[in-house]
């Protein structure tokens, strides 16, 4: 990216040069041009992350402790402003999404050898939802399956599922379980 001067001249006055920082100013300065922005979910209710089983029965129900494990874990990163994903596995934190991106955390899981790993997604406390919206989709199911993850819990009404059938018919083909979690 080759920033033009009004871009430059938003940097400087940001003090720290994170997502939701650059995208925050850029979208103050938009709104200061009349025009408001929405939020990213306002058209995807059917394709938002939906309480409990989204993919049946796949091998075996996914462990409450476990999911509270990695709910917790995840909070903590998107808190920090590390990542929105976790990949955990018997209470221990095997991956832990950062700039590289949900993908690349979860390939890189298939050299852990780790066992019932499970993929934790949510979003930040206080998340601006005009923008950075965790979002959900077939190339992270391939991902997860690459890096030997079979379950994943994302947040409710928090992680946009792109092209919800979709996801939810490949991750049946996979046999990776997909839970929603509040």
């Amino acid at each position: 990216m080759v920033p033009d001067l009004k871009l430059m001249a938003l940097l400087a006055t940001l003090p720290e040069r994170n997502a939701e920082s650059i995208f925050g100013g850029v979208s103050a300065e938009i709104e200061k041009m009349g025009i408001r922005m929405l939020d990213a979910r306002v058209f995807l209710d059917d394709h938002l992350a939906t309480e409990g089983k989204m993919t049946g029965w796949l091998g075996g129900s996914i462990d409450a402790e476990e999911i509270d494990f990695g709910v917790k874990m995840a909070r903590e990163m998107t808190r920090l402003d590390i990542g929105q994903s976790v990949v955990v596995a018997k209470g221990t934190v095997i991956a832990v999404e950062a700039f590289e991106g949900t993908d690349n955390m979860l390939r890189r899981c298939a050299a852990t050898g780790g066992k019932e790993m499970l993929l934790v997604k949510a979003a930040k406390h206080g998340q601006d939802w005009r923008f950075d919206v965790p979002c959900f989709g077939v190339l992270t199911l391939e991902s997860m399956a690459a890096g030997g993850v079979r379950k994943a819990a994302l947040e409710v009404d928090g992680v946009i599922l792109i092209d919800k059938p979709a996801v939810i018919q490949r991750a049946g083909e996979l046999g990776i379980a997909l839970v929603g979690f509040r």
